[in-house]
């Protein structure tokens, strides 16, 4: 799979160290795929204590911030 990331991403990436693997991994396989703004989709997948969602690629570690809960989690 192909994955094109915008240059601003690119940045954020390189600025928060994540590695590429987790934005593959993470892409081919989420923990919870949910809708976001503009009808994008956003996966989150946890690593460790860290929750990278790759959209705009940060980490966080305010999962209940980012992470919802429905009966349709995994919808890719």
């Amino acid at each position: 799979m192909d994955i094109n990331i915008i240059p601003i991403a690119e940045k954020k990436i390189r600025q928060r160290n994540i590695p590429a693997g987790w934005i593959k991994e993470t892409i081919s396989n989420p923990d919870q795929v949910i809708e976001g703004h503009t009808k994008r989709t956003i996966a989150h997948k946890k690593y460790k204590n860290n929750e990278i969602t790759v959209i705009t690629s940060y980490l966080t570690s305010e999962i209940k911030r980012y992470r919802k809960t429905n009966k349709n989690e995994n919808r890719i």
